[in-house]
């Protein structure tokens, strides 16, 4: 993407997290031409971008008024694209603890379902995206089964609230990092955890590094080249 492309993306982000008061979401999906945004208080509950083009290209109708009449104020808590499905489908966690899959074909939520007591932090898709991993700022983290729409598992042994967790790309293995300082690595198959480590600090987000020896080689040996040039 050209850096002119950047420039004009990113005053649009600003007045989201200016209007949200630091409470925006967004995530990048398809090789960076996609962009989907949230927040709190921003008008619907999510917006798609396409980033090349610099226009609007899908924005959620809210859910119906429940039966008093009453609807809840947007408030996207966290955001993840489904993957496979091109950018067409992606979920929301709300601060009203619902888990929502959205169809850029539908202007509606297609799912649209309670997940535990408390606001959703993150969200992960296991490798065939039959189960959608939950987090909470209380410290739960769910295994939600997508074709049931029902609860399938808990991790336990956290003590604060999750900030982020990440699915490793080819393991089965899901890490979560939070507010009690813990960083923790458990098995998808068996919710058992595989490892922890105390970081002395509250962490923000937590991702996978999946390079090689080969490839950090390689990137040595390049960057050495292009030393060697000037």
């Amino acid at each position: 993407m050209a850096a002119g492309a950047r420039l004009k993306v990113e005053p649009a982000i600003g007045l989201l997290v200016r209007e949200a008061a630091g409470r925006a979401r967004a995530r990048v999906g398809g090789g960076g031409d996609r962009l989907i945004c949230g927040g709190k208080g921003q008008g619907n509950d999510v917006k798609m971008y396409d980033v090349e083009e610099q226009k609007l290209i899908y924005k959620s109708k809210p859910p119906p008024p429940d039966w008093l009449g009453y609807r809840a104020p947007p408030y996207v808590s966290a955001m993840h694209f489904i993957p496979g499905t091109d950018c067409r489908e992606f979920l929301a966690g709300t601060g009203e603890h619902m888990l929502r899959r959205y169809d850029v074909r539908e202007r509606r939520a297609v799912m649209d379902v309670p997940i535990g007591e408390w606001v959703i932090t993150s969200l992960q898709m296991n490798h065939d995206q039959s189960v959608a991993y939950v987090a909470n700022n209380h410290g739960n983290l769910f295994g939600f089964d997508m074709k049931t729409q029902r609860m399938a598992h808990k991790f336990k042994g956290h003590q604060g609230g999750i900030r982020q967790i990440a699915v490793h790309p080819e393991d089965d293995l899901i890490v979560s990092a939070g507010l009690d300082r813990w960083l923790r690595v458990f098995s998808m198959s068996t919710r058992k955890c595989l490892g922890q480590v105390y970081m002395q600090q509250v962490m923000s987000g937590v991702q996978w590094d999946v390079r090689s020896p080969a490839w950090e080689e390689a990137f040595a040996e390049a960057e050495k080249k292009a030393k060697g040039k000037k």
